[in-house]
């Protein structure tokens, strides 16, 4: 094969990335087609790289770049999957990416275990595919099985992060390329097809998470606002004390417009909840005293009903899920997921008598999908004696606990 051609010094091209600037050598190879390799943030070492591939390819001892690597042990600035995901996920958070806590959580468990310490260009199909049967099986931190479901959102985030890789020119393509219909990724449905039956708390646990002085009165409040409501914990943690009116009749009301810091609603449709009448002694007590010793100062009408201990931000996903694991720990009860406390909402309404439509309008904001159910409307006082169907008390009035103030 003769002399191949080479680019001139307009080789390394520069890339505005996620991860910040991040350079690319272009050149022709042995076979005289252009190669693309990453180079790294450091223009002047990507040039040197570029001199030192080129004169590899002359001299015929060229070799694709992670063999090379491997022989000369030099650095090319490449991003592992560990690193990239730091600053993949930190772009995310400042973009306001409402379940990034979540994607935080799958790659630290599930992804990162295996794969974390491989270069992006290193990554294969078959590196995806054996993760995800790991997964699967219950290897790394998973001490059981995940269900189907759970692993193919695991496989989207992991998709997602070579996608934005691809974008930001640090890889050629993504080696995401699993498909369910070939048998690569497990088709929908539960680990454990009975345990959606259980996924649901009694009265007598609800009342003890809202009651039990041994949880810190935050976490109480919380679980009031998640089982009182049938919120998901987005909407919960995202509402203000603007959002509360406490003149509506026959129940205080809350404005369900936002999740999280102001981001939209997952099915984009607001709605007004009644307030269950438990619910508005919990906020006034907590309004009035608990907010006033965590925090330092009364609430204004801006803040979150239930911000962070340490800062004016919502709580995130991944505390209240933590923190809910170590109070059910606390209290002796098994383990159950956040998002339970919705489906209990539901449930024990019914058993008190409530009507399904109007709890399907509290909770999801609509009933059914014909066009026929969008032209019927419930009158506000039947969604309140919805709620009022819950029956649900607190086993000791709790009083208010010492609490240290924030800073202090």
């Amino acid at each position: 094969m003769g002399r191949p051609s080479t680019t001139g010094a307009k080789g390394v091209v520069a890339r505005q990335t996620a991860a910040g600037v991040a350079y690319r050598i272009v050149y022709a190879g042995p076979d005289g087609k252009r190669v693309f390799e990453p180079a790294g943030s450091d223009k002047r070492k990507a040039t040197k790289m570029l001199a030192d591939r080129k004169a590899a390819v002359l001299r015929g001892d060229w070799q694709p770049l992670a063999s090379a690597r491997a022989a000369t042990g030099t650095e090319t600035g490449e991003h592992t999957v560990r690193s990239y995901s730091e600053t993949w996920l930190k772009a995310r958070r400042e973009r306001g990416v409402r379940n990034v806590d979540a994607e935080e959580q799958q790659l630290r468990d599930y992804i990162l275990p295996f794969i974390g310490d491989k270069l992006l260009a290193d990554v294969r199909r078959t590196d995806v595919l054996t993760t995800m049967a790991r997964c699967a099986k219950g290897r790394g931190k998973c001490v059981e099985k995940l269900a189907p479901g759970t692993v193919r959102v695991v496989y989207a985030v992991l998709h997602t992060l070579f996608a934005d890789a691809v974008v930001d020119e640090l890889v050629p393509g993504s080696p995401c390329t699993l498909r369910a219909k070939r048998g690569d990724l497990p088709e929908k449905g539960d680990a454990d097809p009975a345990w959606r039956e259980t996924a649901v708390y009694n009265r007598d646990e609800v009342e003890q998470l809202i009651s039990d002085e041994r949880l810190p009165l935050l976490n109480r409040v919380t679980y009031a606002l998640l089982f009182l409501t049938g919120m998901r914990v987005g909407e919960v943690v995202g509402r203000r004390w603007r959002d509360l009116d406490n003149d509506a009749a026959p129940l205080a009301r809350l404005t369900v417009a936002t999740q999280y810091a102001d981001a939209p609603l997952k099915t984009k449709k607001p709605r007004i909840v009644p307030v269950h009448p438990l619910l508005a002694v919990i906020l006034d007590e907590w309004r009035r005293h608990g907010f006033v010793v965590l925090y330092g100062r009364h609430p204004l009408p801006d803040d979150y009903l239930i911000p962070a201990p340490r800062s004016d931000e919502p709580r995130r996903y991944n505390t209240v899920w933590s923190v809910l694991q170590r109070d059910l720990t606390t209290l002796g009860l098994r383990r159950r997921r956040v998002h339970d406390a919705r489906r209990t909402f539901i449930t024990l309404a019914l058993k008190g008598g409530a009507r399904r439509a109007n709890l399907e309008r509290i909770t999801h904001g609509g009933v059914g999908s014909s066009v026929f159910d969008r032209y019927e409307s419930a009158a506000w006082e039947d969604l309140c004696a919805a709620v009022s169907c819950l029956k649900v008390e607190r086993q000791v009035l709790a009083d208010v606990v010492p609490l240290r103030r924030v800073g202090t």
